[in-house]
């Protein structure tokens, strides 16, 4: 198509492309455990928090995703018994998300998966053109 010139030459396109491969490669390895990355990523979250516990503003905000995104991906890991869902105390309105115990094991697996990747992906590229990249993001 004609478009692919301009597609190959813009910062906008070629991040987003690259991005989703990425995210591809990762979901591969995610798919054993029948989780997306933003729930893996979740999880792991709450594993390396104090008392495995946030709230639901801490989550949204974290991942940058609505509330009716993280609200359902909650609901698909509370469904699978991994995490508990409750509302704080002087706030019925405000709710706190808590890691089960039978979720910990799971949590050492994806923090595995994902240095494995993050590992594979910079091993690619020189520590100084990993450091100019990020610099370059933050111009962007």
């Amino acid at each position: 198509m004609k478009i692919l010139q301009f597609l190959s030459q813009s910062p906008d396109f070629q991040l987003d492309s690259k991005s989703k491969q990425l995210k591809n490669q990762l979901q591969l390895r995610l798919n054993e455990h029948d989780l997306t990355r933003t729930q893996a990523l979740f999880l792991v979250a709450l594993y390396f928090e104090e008392g495995h516990q946030v709230s639901f503003d801490q989550l949204s905000q974290t991942f940058e995703i609505s509330k009716g995104g993280l609200s359902q991906n909650l609901s698909l890991l509370e469904n699978k018994k991994l995490i508990r869902r409750s509302a704080q105390k002087g706030d019925r309105r405000a709710n706190d998300v808590t890691l089960r115990d039978e979720a910990k094991d799971l949590c050492i697996k994806l923090i595995g998966i994902f240095d494995q990747h993050q590992r594979e992906v910079e091993s690619r590229v020189e520590d100084s053109e990993l450091k100019d990249f990020f610099s370059t993001l933050e111009k962007l």
